[in-house]
């Protein structure tokens, strides 16, 4: 299963994900695909987003949430990892 990412929301289509990413003004790079292919690695994708960072203290709102690396499932680290190595080669 694949979704897009962008702008802290998902879409099933690159194309509604790529719209939205431009109407917030981000950068081509802000736009992710995030590819599921079994149920540990999308209740594992579920879990990384249920999970809050510990914070002391109270929150303020509009706090974006930012999530410490192992919150992150290893699946998304990855393909992290590839893309930013794909982003360095291009700048290079």
């Amino acid at each position: 299963m694949i979704v897009w990412n962008a702008g802290r929301r998902f879409f099933p289509l690159k194309a509604d994900a790529d719209t939205h990413r431009k109407e917030l003004g981000l950068p081509t790079s802000d736009l992710f695909k995030i590819d599921i292919r079994d149920r540990e690695e999308l209740a594992e994708f579920l879990n990384g987003l249920c999970q809050a960072a510990e914070i002391d203290g109270p929150v303020p709102a509009n706090t974006p949430h930012v999530p410490a690396q192992s919150d992150i499932p290893s699946f998304l680290r990855k393909a992290w990892a590839k893309l930013e190595a794909g982003w360095r080669k291009s700048d290079g």
